[in-house]
């Protein structure tokens, strides 16, 4: 073999000296020459074929693309600066500073082919995509269609396969609940068009998401790595504290035409908890709940067979089945086995009870919860429990909620919508204070019919009332009845805000327990009649019945009572005084008087 680096006498030629012959040097710079007359070519063209590339984009997604231009990226990439795409109403769907696809040049410039079957890779930085959320429910995407200027099916199935990679990609949920954003790092995903091949990773400071699904086998293979639950916000707004929380879940399966799916999942759910040490906080995830399911899905129903779940190291085994629609009818049956409610409650998050700072009851369950409802006809519901259960007992509430103070005299605060703290006694030295045996049987009636019919019966929760809100809610796609007993509105206007969030509820269901097991029902309607607001700056029976009606509240007549109680849920209506000459036939009938 001839060697050009050596010199006739054998002695090797240096790189240095053999470049700078002129002949070298002149090859080098028609080589450079060249390269450079063609990028400016190349760009020029890019140039030209932005308004296709743009209305391309246009023709197929119904979505406006700004591009401020397209220039060449060697060797074979079209660079695009500066994208913003949006729809007819404005609304940003895309944005990036550069897009960079690598495609088949020559077919691109010369034929002016445009389509999916020139990308072979897609390069984006500093990516926000913006998802919106339908009130229908489920989110809108563009109505991609075929163009005319898409080369025919056998071009389209040349393509072989797309890589995307992105850094930096920021993405935002916006529904009618609201709207969050997160972050990652890096998102690379890999789609083999010919084998059928997908694979999706998601990788942000802390946690990582991986996806590959193999259409021809039809196996596919799930992973998250503390994987931030807030991207679930936007459904559940602000109700569920999700900031603080983390999946980590292993999902297998696989798919055959005839069989359908079958697959099995298992992982937990993780509370991100700040540990305090000498140096900055470290952050710790602590097992909240842990899942392991089987089953199977065709286009029938989803079947769930032996799945397990762990709550603070008691579990509960679920089997059961749903179809797979936007109404889902659901069949479950939960088995218990000695279920230790203490225990389980000790694994949920803070975030759940920030009042209850130091929560803590006894109780266990042993049975088989069942479960059923067709979402097309909410009031299908039905649900029972057969088994043993010793009834849930508070022990402790935290040092914020001392129920027992209760049953002595106390000051009870309110804030006016308008932000202004009002302050008063609950107790004999309050002269508008009025005591249980003072109030008269037919106001207490009247109440109890208007707001909780089963409040001497029950123990803070009226099973129907939660059957029939639940319904009434499903029906309406909306919250709008709640199952409020009035022992649970007490412990809402003494102890919580008014707004509407899970760990609220959450807090307001062992507040209402303690309140029930230690105050009598005659002190907790006394407690009520002499906190509910009953019109602007009127607070307690004793203030409403003498501005209503200018007497003592052991001197109301029935219809008076009858009146007063059919005012609590609208106190803000400005009612004046001697209201009963002034209502109308309607409301007397609302009255039943």
């Amino acid at each position: 073999m001839v060697n050009f680096f050596k010199r006739k006498s054998g002695r090797p030629l240096s790189l240095a000296r053999m470049f700078l012959k002129p002949r070298y040097v002149l090859v080098i710079t028609l080589v450079l020459a060249a390269f450079f007359v063609l990028e400016r070519v190349v760009e020029r063209k890019l140039h030209e074929q932005l308004p296709d590339a743009v209305h391309y984009i246009r023709k197929t997604s119904g979505l406006h693309c700004q591009v401020q231009s397209l220039t060449y990226s060697f060797p074979t990439g079209v660079r695009a600066l500066n994208v913003r795409v949006s729809d007819d109403k404005g609304r940003q769907w895309l944005k990036a500073s550069h897009i960079t696809a690598n495609v088949s040049l020559f077919r691109y410039l010369m034929k002016r082919e445009i389509g999916r079957h020139l990308i072979r890779s897609i390069d984006a930085r500093d990516l926000e995509v913006t998802l919106y959320h339908k009130n229908t429910g489920g989110w809108e995407f563009p109505a991609l269609r075929r163009s005319s200027a898409t080369p025919s099916s056998s071009a389209e199935s040349g393509a072989s396969a797309l890589d995307l990679n992105v850094h930096n990609l920021a993405v935002t949920f916006r529904t009618e609940k609201g709207t969050t954003s997160r972050s990652y790092r890096k998102v690379t995903a890999s789609i083999g068009l010919k084998k059928g091949l997908f694979f999706l990773e998601i990788a942000g400071d802390d946690e990582h998401l991986n996806l590959a699904v193999d259409r021809e086998s039809g196996e596919f293979d799930f992973h998250a790595d503390s994987f931030g639950l807030a991207i679930l916000a936007p459904l559940l707004g602000d109700a569920v504290p999700l900031n603080d929380m983390c999946i980590n879940a292993r999902a297998r399966g696989t798919t055959e035409k005839a069989k359908g799916m079958t697959f099995s999942v298992s992982g937990s759910v993780d509370h991100v908890r700040q540990e305090k040490s000498f140096l900055p906080p470290l952050e710790k995830n602590v097992n909240i709940l842990g899942f392991n399911v089987t089953g199977t899905k065709d286009d029938a129903r989803i079947v769930i067979q032996n799945g397990k779940i762990s709550l603070g190291g008691e579990f509960l085994f679920v089997n059961g089945w749903f179809s797979p629609d936007a109404n889902p009818e659901i069949n479950l049956v939960f088995s218990l086995p000695e279920f230790s409610l203490g225990n389980a409650l000790r694994a949920v998050p803070e975030s759940f009870h920030p009042d209850l700072t130091e929560l803590k009851v006894t109780g266990r369950v042993a049975g088989k919860f069942y479960f059923s409802i067709d979402m097309e006809r909410p009031r299908s519901l039905e649900y029972r429990f057969e088994g043993t259960y010793e009834p849930i007992k508070i022990v402790s509430l935290g040092s914020k909620i001392k129920v027992n103070a209760l049953k002595s005299p106390f000051r009870h605060t309110v804030r006016t919508p308008e932000g202004e703290k009002i302050t008063f006694l609950v107790g004999e030295d309050n002269p508008h204070y009025v005591p249980f045996k003072d109030i008269p049987p037919s106001l207490i009636s009247a109440v109890i019919t208007a707001e909780d019919a089963g409040f001497f019966s029950h123990k803070g929760f009226s099973q129907r009332g939660i059957r029939d809100s639940f319904a009434e809610n499903l029906e309406a796609g909306r919250i709008v009845r709640g199952a409020s007993t009035i022992s649970m509105q007490v412990a809402k206007n003494l102890f919580l805000t008014r707004e509407r969030t899970f760990s609220r509820k959450f807090e307001e269901t062992f507040i209402t327990m303690a309140l029930e097991q230690n105050l009598s029902k005659e002190r907790i309607m006394e407690i009520y009649l002499n906190i509910i607001e009953w019109g602007d700056g009127i607070y307690g029976i004793g203030q409403a019945a003498h501005f209503y009606f200018n007497k003592k509240a052991r001197e109301l007549k029935p219809v008076e009572s009858a009146f007063l109680a059919s005012i609590i849920a609208r106190p803000g209506n400005n009612w004046e005084p001697d209201p009963l000459s002034k209502i109308s036939e309607g409301w007397r009938k609302y009255m039943h008087v």
